[in-house]
């Protein structure tokens, strides 16, 4: 049976074989200000326009 072929089942890892664990290295690098002071704002926005619509409706 050949593996190449395209819908070809492959066979199984073998017995006790881990994938490599991600290393820190590949993460996305975020940025401070965006995720402690951006992300923040935005929501409280929207929760207060969610509270002015519940309280004038």
């Amino acid at each position: 049976m050949t593996y190449d072929a395209p819908g070809a089942a492959y066979p199984p890892a073998p017995w006790g074989y881990q994938t490599p664990a991600p290393t820190g290295l590949s993460m996305k690098r975020r940025n401070v200000v965006g995720v402690w002071i951006g992300l923040p704002l935005i929501t409280f926005e929207i929760y207060s326009y969610v509270w002015y619509y519940k309280i004038h409706s």
